[in-house]
């Protein structure tokens, strides 16, 4: 829903589809994503 409405509103930062690739990857690739 969030990156839909990101999408929408033509927002969509490279850290978001970092963010949203590393919790669909997993927990720990996920926390990885947060620190970069």
């Amino acid at each position: 829903f969030a990156l839909d409405v990101a999408r929408r509103e033509g927002r969509v930062a490279p850290g978001m589809k970092l963010l949203f690739l590393g919790t669909s990857a997993g927990v720990s690739f996920g926390g990885m994503a947060l620190e970069v």
